[in-house]
């Protein structure tokens, strides 16, 4: 079996699960232990119909968290 998550986190850090594609995640070379920032890619609408409006938003939640798996 692997090493448990708990086993590989540092004092005070805490472990979420993101899922993230392969297009998304570097191709895919992104590889355990490594730091990445996480960013939020979203769109939302303001308005209905002919007057709505859609616009990208792109924001950074994380910085330099450490990749388990």
């Amino acid at each position: 079996l692997p090493p448990r998550i708990s086993d590989r986190l540092d004092p005070k850090m805490a472990a979420v699960d993101v899922e993230v594609s392969k297009k998304r995640s570097v191709g895919g070379t992104i590889r355990p232990d490594e730091f990445v920032d996480v960013w939020l890619s979203t769109k939302f609408t303001v308005g209905t119909g002919k007057t709505a409006i859609e616009t990208p938003l792109q924001t950074l939640i994380a910085k330099d968290c450490k990749v388990l798996m």
